[in-house]
């Protein structure tokens, strides 16, 4: 029997979303660093031209890794590549006062970003030891035309703000992902939510088969394959002989747990391409796919006769369990699921007049009973 479908799951994916972030990222300081070398190449030293190409290189090739799915690769070698090259070009140029110094923060955003606090805190670090070799080199004369007391107070503001931008960004980067986190979780619930409503739309409370709106829908896939393969297909209308004794001998509690075992039968005796479902009380449907002739769907009913019939034995000795079955072939009988329906319901009644426990296929001379019925032995 085939499994019932699931909506798909379209949840928020993490890593698609920090992947996504680091090719955006990777893609825009690319820009950047080719227009800074585009300037540089006009005006710049020779130590920053080929620090900027050794960057663009790293850059892409982070790049190029973060477009195939190597996120965390990428993003080391992006940062990797950017701390060495802001370092560089703030040493050999103006030290604290050097465009580049404005970099680092971003740095420490886009790390954020990622969700790797720890390369956040490192950069953090990596940066406040920088800021103070800068100041240790200034002291030594390293940067010529900064004084002193100006000179040490921008490195220690500059540390200042470095901190309290670390910091706060970390505390944003944390709220950001227990938010995804959280949106996750209530989407992914959300899902199961609606593929629980769906599936308790399309199956049965009680035995959990597939209930007639479903059944419906499969007789559709059925017919698009018996047209292709040029096949027949049918629909059985199985009906329990004496169900009602059942029920007022034992109880219905105990009714229903039989009810149970017969789906749990019905289930296991059909091919894997049929369908069984509930109708409702003691009735049942069973959808037969890609079928060579009359005598497959006749064999396939006597199997089901003859399993209800084994399953009320085990299930009490003294249970009288049978099942009376019509049969309507498409697309012999009709073309459509509902007059298919009518005349499986009027051929498992006309069983039923037989004398119960055996199988009848639909009868043009059945057809003024779909209409009415009436009299209809239980």
């Amino acid at each position: 029997m085939p499994a019932p479908e699931r909506p798909g799951n379209s949840s928020f994916d993490l890593q698609r979303f920090q992947r996504n972030r680091v090719v955006h990222i990777a893609k825009i300081v690319l820009l950047a660093l080719l227009l800074t070398l585009a300037k540089a190449l006009f005006s710049g030293s020779t130590i920053t031209i080929a620090t900027l190409s050794v960057a663009v290189s790293l850059v892409a090739g982070a790049y190029w890794l973060a477009r195939r799915g190597a996120t965390h690769q990428a993003a080391a070698i992006l940062i990797g590549s950017l701390i060495a090259t802001l370092s560089l070009l703030v040493l050999s140029n103006g030290g604290i006062h050097d465009e580049a110094m404005l970099a680092f923060p971003a740095l420490l955003v886009f790390a954020a970003l990622v969700g790797n606090k720890w390369l956040m805190w490192a950069i953090t670090l990596w940066t406040l030891l920088f800021i103070a070799l800068l100041a240790w080199l200034h002291s030594r004369g390293w940067f010529a035309g900064l004084s002193a007391v100006r000179g040490y107070s921008a490195y220690f503001y500059t540390a200042i703000i470095l901190l309290v931008t670390a910091i706060s960004v970390g505390w944003l980067a944390s709220d950001l992902r227990n938010v995804l986190i959280t949106l996750n979780s209530e989407h992914q619930k959300l899902i199961d939510s609606q593929a629980e409503i769906s599936h308790m739309a399309h199956h049965d409370a009680l035995t959990g088969l597939p209930n007639r709106l479903l059944i419906q829908d499969r007789f559709q896939q059925v017919v698009a394959r018996s047209q292709r393969h040029n096949s027949k297909a049918a629909l059985m209308f199985l009906d329990l002989d004496n169900f009602k004794t059942v029920n007022d001998t034992h109880g219905h509690f105990t009714g229903d747990k039989l009810l149970k075992q017969i789906a749990d039968a019905l289930s296991e005796t059909l091919r894997a391409s049929d369908t069984v479902g509930r109708q409702g009380g003691d009735e049942f449907l069973v959808l037969l796919d890609e079928l060579r002739g009359d005598a497959d769907a006749a064999h396939i009913a006597e199997k089901l006769i003859a399993k209800v019939e084994q399953t009320g034995r085990e299930f009490d000795a003294s249970c009288q369990l049978s099942c009376s079955i019509g049969i309507a072939v498409y697309p012999l009988d009709a073309s459509d699921f509902e007059t298919l329906l009518k005349k499986a319901d009027v051929a498992m009644y006309a069983a039923k007049r037989g004398g119960r426990q055996h199988h009848r296929f639909y009868e043009p001379s059945m057809a003024s009973r779909i209409e009415s019925r009436h009299g209809k032995p239980r």
